[in-house]
């Protein structure tokens, strides 16, 4: 079940006498007379700017307190007069609800949904924009708001209080934060921080919705936050939470529609607070490259780094430093006790360290792996960075990996850090294949303390290892990402993203490794044969395993069954890349699918075709560079996403690393995009300056509503079901007619889809119905 909250409302700017007339409960029929002018009027609530939403909101346990604080600007040199509304979601009850506006006690008007219905369609009427209407069916906070004074701002405040309700052991709280979107300009400064205490241990806490920050301070408190500028938002912000008794604690959630496979999401974490979950000691080597391209920053940030990890070993815990260049250097020779005479000459040892000579990376791997005990019963680990290619001794790529393969003995991870952009990504990303862990890319401008640091904290305390997920009987689970399944470290968690058949109830286990001895956990699921709550699972899912299939293509070539299932995949979840649009145009090219009916409307441009093309063969061939570099952290965002959205936008900006940017069109679009990175939900994979081309512009023209990819063309949003129903029947619908909202009523679940413009193509049941002005 989601219970939503809310979040900010919205100005209608009307004319003066807009809502001193009457509304009836009902509101009758009548025609709407033809646009006067040619050029469509603008919304009228286009007329002011949110420059400040901050949202505050304090859980304890499953009492939620919103407080919100928004400002409003007026540009014009006039005075206007506006109506604040506030849509109440499905399902929310409002125990408590208080507003102020510049200071003063105020008191909102509360409408039933089916009164509130009659007054959006009828601002629908009179604007002519149908944005609302994805909020028919609402109950409606409403004040009038008079004067608004010219160049002036206007600031309210909110506060409510609710219950939220658990499902399956996750309590979700929603922000409705797309009432943003009115906005006439970005919103300079958007941030929601939530305040989570409980009294059991909290285990999971995500957010499906947004790249969120989560920062937990003991076993049962949590503060989470996100940030943005210049945002124009318009998702909700979605956090989920669970409470658990057990150690690890694990929630299933799900989404199935009748008669077709289902997906699921699996959410592991032992929390920081679980009483037996004890870290297991480790055994860990730091092997830095100190050649004499090192020099400089480089080095000396990757120095703070490692001076910040063995600062940071835990006592049981023992370790190893090799440097390497022409030769390699250990420090003990051995693995070595975490004491703090033992740290104190690693120290200084880090701190002596000076770059010279080549770069023996096959020397520096096998001495890694040859200074592990035989005997080891404990997690090794091996944190790897280098900033070029295997210049000393061996240079092969494949006999490099296939020497790592050989002598990764047990249970052995190499985390590999890429430093700059002359590294050959394709080597190290075997290397963390084979070895079951990840690699991460760190650019000139970024700083390599920071990200080498970060993943540290993250897997200073490993509580289970080697995990597997046992399903319960007569359920069929398949395609799970990530894969294969990571370590579970203390105070993190582990998101699983799969397919599953069948129906039913029953124990779903978690298996590993702590301290040499198997540990087994078992939690009662349901696996539905039906289920609509959580939509956001197929996209996510279909995000990751996009990624996978990507990676699948860089590192060991193409074929036709994996371009097949890409470009079905992401067409189908609009996952719009320069790697995936270009899969997409070559594909309904061959088909020939008619221009009008096409996914991204390039048309028969050239110059995009090339572009794309251009893009997609560098992704495929090159493994070192710019663009290599920016394949290979594009992937990785969509291989780990948590946010589909996020990680698609972020996964776009570094597939655009290295692109010699092409002429932009005067033309913009008519309608940002939903995934446009100015839409302020995602985020820059960093602050260096990424090339935008022509196909990118286009390709931003899609959006992903309700379960649904539209496409643009000439203005019009297309639904991308059409495609596949050549032969259903269509039925034209005026935009604002009474067969458009009779069309509304009989199809609520329509809404969101309608809500996209004036002019859309859109499948419902067997009909596509085509709105047009």
């Amino acid at each position: 079940m989601i219970l939503p909250g809310m979040a900010s409302g919205l100005i209608i700017v009307h004319e003066p006498d807009f809502w001193r007339r009457p509304l009836p409960d009902f509101l009758p029929p009548r025609p709407i007379p033809p646009a006067p002018a040619p050029r469509p009027p603008q919304p009228a609530w286009a007329q002011l700017e949110v420059i400040l939403d901050q949202v505050n909101v304090k859980i304890t346990d499953q009492i939620a307190v919103t407080s919100i604080e928004e400002e409003f600007y007026n540009p014009n040199a006039r005075q206007l007069e506006g109506t604040f509304l506030f849509p109440v979601p499905k399902g929310a009850q409002i125990d408590k609800f208080t507003m102020e506006i510049n200071g003063k006690q105020v008191e909102a008007e509360l409408m039933t949904a089916d009164k509130a219905r009659g007054i959006y369609e009828d601002i629908v009427r009179r604007l002519k924009d149908p944005a609302l209407l994805e909020f028919a069916g609402r109950d409606l906070f409403k004040v009038r708001i008079f004067p608004i004074e010219p160049s002036s701002k206007k600031r309210i405040t909110l506060s409510y209080t609710q219950v939220l309700k658990a499902d399956g052991g996750l309590v979700n709280f929603v922000l409705p934060l797309n009432t943003e979107k009115f906005s006439a300009r970005p919103i300079k400064n958007l941030s929601v921080k939530v305040d989570l205490e409980t009294k059991r241990p909290l285990k999971s806490v995500y957010s499906p919705s947004h790249a969120v920050e989560v920062k937990r301070s003991g076993a049962n408190r949590a503060v989470v936050g996100y940030e943005a500028s210049e945002a124009k938002p318009d998702a909700d912000f979605q956090l989920l939470y669970a409470q658990e008794e057990q150690d690890i604690g694990l929630n299933l959630m799900t989404f199935k529609r009748a008669g077709e496979e289902g997906f699921f999401l699996l959410l592991a974490s032992p929390g920081l607070g679980a009483k037996n979950s004890k870290s297991i000691p480790k055994d860990i080597t730091f092997v830095l490259d100190t050649s004499g391209s090192m020099a400089g920053s480089k080095l000396e940030q990757a120095k703070k780094a490692l001076l910040f990890c063995v600062e940071n070993l835990n006592e049981a815990d023992r370790f190893e430093i090799l440097r390497f260049s022409t030769e390699v250097e250990p420090l003990f020779d051995h693995m070595t006790e975490a004491s703090p005479e033992n740290r104190g000459r690693a120290l200084k040892f880090i701190k002596d360290l000076k770059p010279t000579g080549g770069t023996a990376i096959d020397d520096a791997l096998r001495k890694a792996m040859s200074v592990r005990p035989d005997t080891a019963d404990r997690p090794y680990s091996v944190i790897f960075l280098t900033d070029g290619r295997p210049t000393v001794g061996q240079t092969d790529e494949n006999q490099i990996v296939e020497s790592v393969a050989k002598t990764a003995k047990g249970h052995t991870r190499i985390f590999c850090f890429g430093i700059g952009t002359d590294v050959n990504t394709h080597l190290l990303d075997r290397i963390t294949e084979e070895t079951k862990a990840f690699s991460q890319y760190v650019l000139p401008e970024e700083d390599i303390e920071v990200k080498v640091s970060s993943f540290f904290t993250k897997i200073k305390e490993p509580v289970l290892a080697e995990l597997r997920v046992i399903f319960p009987e007569g359920i069929r689970a398949t395609k799970l990402y990530p894969s294969p399944l990571p370590d579970l470290f203390k105070g993190e968690q582990l998101l699983v993203a799969g397919r599953y058949s069948g129906k039913g109830d029953g124990p779903i286990r978690i298996e590993g490794m702590a301290s040499g001895e198997s540990k087994k956990f078992s939690y009662d699921v349901t696996f539905p044969d039906q289920a609509s709550d959580h939509e956001f699972i197929p996209r996510l899912w279909a995000t990751r395993r996009v990624g996978y299939l990507l990676d699948e293509i860089r590192l060991r070539g193409e074929s036709k069954e994996l371009r097949d299932e890409v470009t079905e995949l992401a067409r189908k979840y609009s996952i719009v890349t320069p790697y995936t649009a270009y899969l997409i145009l070559e594909d309904e090219s061959q088909r020939r699918v008619p221009t009008a009916m096409r996914s991204l409307g390039f048309g028969d441009d050239l110059g995009i075709r090339q572009d794309l093309s251009a893009n997609y063969q560098s992704f495929t061939r090159e493994k070192v560079g710019d663009k290599a570099v920016g394949g290979a952290r594009s992937i990785n965002h969509l291989k780990s996403a948590q946010s589909a959205s996020d990680a698609i936008v972020a996964g776009a900006a570094e597939a655009r690393r290295g692109s010699v940017p092409a002429p932009v069109p005067t033309l913009q679009p008519a309608v940002p995009a939903r995934n446009s990175p100015a839409s302020g939900r995602g985020y820059a994979a960093s602050t260096a300056p990424v090339a935008r081309s022509r196909s990118d512009e286009y390709g931003q023209q899609s959006k992903y509503v309700n379960g649904r990819t539209f496409f643009q063309h000439d203005g019009q949003w297309v639904d991308g079901e059409i495609q596949g129903k050549p032969d259903a029947k269509r039925v034209r619908v005026q935009f604002g007619s009474l067969e458009y909202f009779d069309l509304l009523r009989k199809n609520p679940n329509a809404q969101p889809w309608l809500a996209l413009g004036r002019s859309v193509q859109v499948l419902i049941g067997q009909t596509i119905y085509e709105v047009y002005e």
